[in-house]
């Protein structure tokens, strides 16, 4: 607890305003409706033990960590990925370079993604952000809404080799970069979803590996 206390700061509520129309908050910026045990690599030699309680703030993008005196932030630019057990599996965040991600090479800092799928030649990363949008009562034709709201709004980067690209989830944008993807068995039908791209994207590697098995 000592070592993870180094790693992160005290977290401070989000900024609500106050009005007789206010009708409080909807949402929560945490990924997870519960609090989710988890394990923290810090270096290649360094781990924070398992079974922590944490949550992702998609807002922030932090990891969140419970600890006897309150909950803490972990600073992204002091460990390199969590595992978190959910009830569905293990998922992994892992931290980047900015630049690395947003392929400009000039965004400084790091972000938390979380790792969808990831080998030598594909990889699937999403920015689990989530938006705060304030309340919006300031007249007779505004959209007169009365309660600020917290809206999960993730963000998915497609890599090929060693570049990513910032993607919605449409075949067409995803076929300029992986033009051989239309050629794998499950990509017909017009619903694309963050599952069926990571199985898609499995099966397309594993038939690359055949080929060159064969060759």
């Amino acid at each position: 607890m000592q070592q993870l206390a180094k790693l992160g700061v005290s977290t401070t509520a989000h900024a609500i305003g106050f009005d007789n129309r206010y009708e409080g908050v909807r949402g929560s910026p945490m990924i997870y409706d519960e609090w989710q045990t988890g394990m923290i690599q810090v270096s290649d030699v360094s781990t924070v033990p398992s079974g922590v309680k944490m949550n992702i703030d998609g807002a922030d993008n932090q990891v969140h960590v419970q600890m006897k005196t309150g909950v803490i932030a972990l600073e992204n630019d002091k460990f390199q990925y969590v595992l978190i057990e959910t009830p569905l599996g293990t998922v992994k965040y892992q931290v980047f370079e900015k630049s690395e991600i947003l392929g400009d090479g000039k965004t400084d800092g790091k972000m938390l993604v979380e790792v969808l799928f990831d080998n030598e030649k594909y990889g699937l990363l999403k920015d689990p952000k989530v938006i705060f949008k304030k309340a919006n009562y300031q007249g007779a034709y505004s959209a007169d809404v009365r309660y600020d709201e917290f809206v999960h709004s993730p963000v998915y980067f497609l890599r090929k080799g060693t570049r990513y690209e910032k993607i919605k989830l449409r075949k067409k944008t995803i076929q300029k970069i992986i033009p051989e993807i239309r050629q794998t068995e499950g990509w017909d039908g017009t619903e694309l979803t963050e599952q069926k791209l990571v199985h898609v994207l499995a099966m397309l590697s594993n038939s690359d590996k055949r080929f060159k098995n064969e060759n």
